[in-house]
C-alpha cells in the first residue's frame, strides 16, 4: 500500500501585496480567538516644515517643523493588516516562525564560522 499524501496548492489574489511589519499588538477576542494586528512604527512625517533659501537659490537648515520636535517623544504606528486565528492555528504559526528563526540562526552560525577560517 503506498503512503497518503496530501498535496496543497496556493492560489494568490491579484490584491495580495506583502507588507511589511516591524512589530504587533493584539489580545484575545470575545470568542476565544487571537488577534493580530501589525504595524510598522516609525517618527511621524510633519505636517509642515519652514526652511530659508539663500541668494543662491539653495534650501537652508531647517527653521521651523510642526508640530514641534520639542513635543514629547511620539512614534506613529501604522497597523496595516491585522489576522485573526484560533488558538490550534496560532501554534502552528508559533512553531513555523520558531523553524524560520533556528534555520535562520544556523544560516548565520555557518557565514560567521566561514569568515573566521
Amino acid at each position: 500500500m503506498a503512503d497518503k499524501r496530501v498535496i496543497f496548492k496556493y492560489e494568490f489574489a491579484e490584491s495580495y501585496n506583502p507588507v511589511y511589519a516591524n512589530g504587533a499588538q493584539g489580545g484575545l477576542t470575545p470568542q476565544g480567538e487571537i488577534a493580530l494586528n501589525f504595524f510598522l512604527e516609525r517618527l511621524p512625517v510633519p505636517r509642515r516644515e519652514t526652511f530659508p533659501i539663500n541668494d543662491a537659490g539653495e534650501i537652508g537648515d531647517r527653521l521651523v517643523v510642526e508640530p514641534s520636535d520639542d513635543a514629547e517623544a511620539v512614534f506613529v504606528r501604522y497597523v496595516s493588516m491585522g489576522v485573526v486565528m484560533t488558538v490550534d492555528t496560532a501554534r502552528r504559526l508559533k512553531d513555523l516562525i520558531e523553524r524560520q528563526v533556528k534555520a535562520f540562526e544556523q544560516l548565520q552560525s555557518k557565514a560567521t564560522e566561514q569568515q573566521v577560517h
